[in-house]
């Protein structure tokens, strides 16, 4: 357990780096950069591969409590929390919003083909009142 504690110790700066460089992005998609955010994943990658490398024989471990812990219930547990908590619109605009525009120089910046009204209304679905810069 203390070897885990130290492995996190060892990526939770470069971690809560990228959670504050997201954070501060999401109020303004467009000025996401995937470079930068590899960059911040770059920074400690090596300890965070590390860890989890190191997290499988750990997790095989778990097996000597046999079925007093059922790790596959828990997983498609939260598997299914996460997908359920998106409604329709929110799961297409994630999926609208979650791009990297600049990836393959560019290549997947107009994909989904969607018309521009269309893809402003499914991004403003509140209306004209709130299509600023400001949204």
């Amino acid at each position: 357990m203390d070897e885990d504690l130290e492995q996190h110790r060892a990526f939770i700066v470069g971690f809560r780096a990228v959670k504050s460089y997201l954070d501060s992005v999401a109020e303004t998609p467009r000025r996401f950069s995937g470079a930068e955010l590899i960059s911040l994943l770059d920074d400690f990658a090596p300890q965070l591969h590390h860890h989890l490398t190191d997290e499988i024989p750990r997790m095989v471990a778990l097996s000597r409590f046999g079925n007093k812990i059922s790790m596959l219930k828990i997983i498609e547990t939260e598997g299914n929390r996460s997908a359920q908590s998106l409604s329709k619109t929110g799961a297409m605009i994630f999926f609208l919003r979650d791009s990297d525009l600049e990836f393959a120089e560019g290549l997947w910046k107009n994909w989904p083909p969607i018309p521009g009204p269309l893809l402003r209304r499914k991004l403003n679905p509140h209306g004209g009142a709130h299509v600023t810069g400001l949204d």
